[in-house]
């Protein structure tokens, strides 16, 4: 059991430097990608995802909404999707890096000599 918490956590805490490293390089090309002079534009995850493929944007937008909840895009994924995506990259890296902190902590031994005597 041990050992899976050994492993959960390394692949939670490389995950967690993945998504850190994408962070810095999205964070770069905005900050190189504007000419100079001109106001900083952030690419938000919604462009991101729709360059890179969307159609599979527009399914999941239509799933959510008809067989979820609308409430469910307009609330929580719609935010997400504008919000710049070394930003979305941040949050999923904390996530990572905090379920990372747990599986190390849960995997941990109990000193004997703290132990209770009932």
């Amino acid at each position: 059991m041990r050992s899976v918490m050994r492993t959960g956590t390394k692949i939670c805490g490389a995950v967690a430097v993945i998504f850190i490293a994408a962070m810095v390089v999205t964070l770069l090309a905005d900050w190189q990608a504007g000419p100079q002079g001109a106001a900083y534009h952030a690419t938000t995850a919604g462009e991101l995802w729709h360059k890179a493929h969307a159609p599979s944007l527009n399914l999941t937008q239509a799933i959510t909404e008809r067989y979820i909840s609308p409430a469910l895009w307009s609330a929580v994924m719609l935010p997400i999707l504008l919000a710049p995506i070394w930003v979305v990259a941040l949050g999923k890296a904390g996530f990572f890096a905090l379920l990372a902190v747990i599986l190390h902590l849960s995997g941990r031994r109990r000193d004997p000599t703290q132990a209770k005597t009932d």
